[in-house]
């Protein structure tokens, strides 16, 4: 078990306080939901499907939520 397996990244912590599901944040960004669990595993996602997941992000909690300066990995 690796030592961050229980660690909430912080784009689970922004989407939890948003109030949304995993499932709202997909449909809303048009993202998969594995696309989705990458992002809270810390695993690398495509630079575009970062950022739409963000977007959905900043509507919700009304300020801007941006990949790169919440730590989202891309490849």
């Amino acid at each position: 078990m690796e030592a961050n397996e229980f660690a909430m990244t912080e784009f689970e912590r922004l989407r939890i306080e948003a109030g949304l599901t995993i499932a709202q944040v997909c449909r809303e960004a048009e993202i998969s939901r594995s696309t989705v669990e990458k992002i809270e595993k810390d695993i690398p996602v495509r630079p575009p499907f970062a950022s739409r997941a963000c977007k959905v992000l900043s509507r919700h909690l009304e300020r801007e939520v941006n990949y790169e300066v919440i730590g989202i990995k891309t490849v």
